[in-house]
């Protein structure tokens, strides 16, 4: 490895100390991560994400009752929890305790962690404050 400096908004360096942390990885792991991340996705950052991820859904102008049966069509994937995810969520649950952070919240953010899903459709702040970009 070679050993580079680089210049972080204050911002953005807090954030990274944070995710780092949360993760128990060092700061410079978390930022050879999220580089191999990006380098290795040449078709873009969102192309796996979920929540950009639907243009599968409809090759053509979609059903003409969509609008009446929207239910129906929409995309959803129910994420669900073992055994080892909730126990990582208790950790993180004592972690945040003085933070109000619900239980749900925390097997939420284990569930997405393990899942590589960087954007929650939430105002829920907790999301955002464990290292999240809220899509409301």
């Amino acid at each position: 490895m070679k050993r580079t400096t680089i210049m972080l908004p204050s911002e953005l360096k807090t954030k990274a100390i944070q995710k780092a942390n949360q993760k128990g990885i060092s700061l410079g792991e978390l930022i050879r991560e999220s580089l191999e991340v990006i380098l290795n996705n040449p078709e873009g950052y969102f192309k796996d994400d979920p929540l950009f991820a639907d243009d599968a859904v409809f090759h053509d102008q979609g059903p003409e009752d969509l609008a009446r049966n929207h239910d129906h069509y929409l995309l959803l994937v129910i994420l669900r929890s073992g055994q080892e995810e909730e126990l990582m969520a208790i950790d993180l649950f004592e972690k945040y305790a003085d933070q109000g952070v619900s239980f749900t919240d925390c097997l939420s953010f284990v569930l997405m962690d393990k899942r590589k899903l960087k954007r929650v459709f939430s105002f829920d702040q907790h999301f955002e404050r464990a290292g999240f970009t809220l899509c409301p």
